[in-house]
């Protein structure tokens, strides 16, 4: 009898770098962020450093949740509020 199964959501049943995207489209541009690819790239590159720091014990899933924002904002010199970002990121 099968007690357990187990799902792979993300890139399997799931298309995780479609929702990402379309997610932090609707984000950057609630908050008057240009949405362009560059920056869209430019967030995907810093969310998956920090997971991986993640990954290797040196930050918690919280301290990921707010880094990659906070990073971000710096990387393109705007002042915004890092709580609204994950807040309607996690929305979307």
């Amino acid at each position: 009898m099968i007690e357990t199964v187990l799902f792979d959501l993300d890139d399997t049943i799931l298309d995780f770098h479609r929702a990402e995207h379309i997610a932090l489209s609707k984000t950057l541009t609630e908050m008057g962020i240009d949405a362009c690819e560059k920056n869209i790239a430019l967030y995907s590159e810093i969310n998956s450093a920090q997971w991986k720091l993640l990954e290797l014990g040196k930050l918690t899933r919280e301290e990921v949740m707010r880094s990659r924002f906070e990073l971000f904002f710096k990387s393109i010199n705007v002042t915004r509020s890092v709580d609204k970002a994950k807040e309607l990121y996690e929305g979307f």
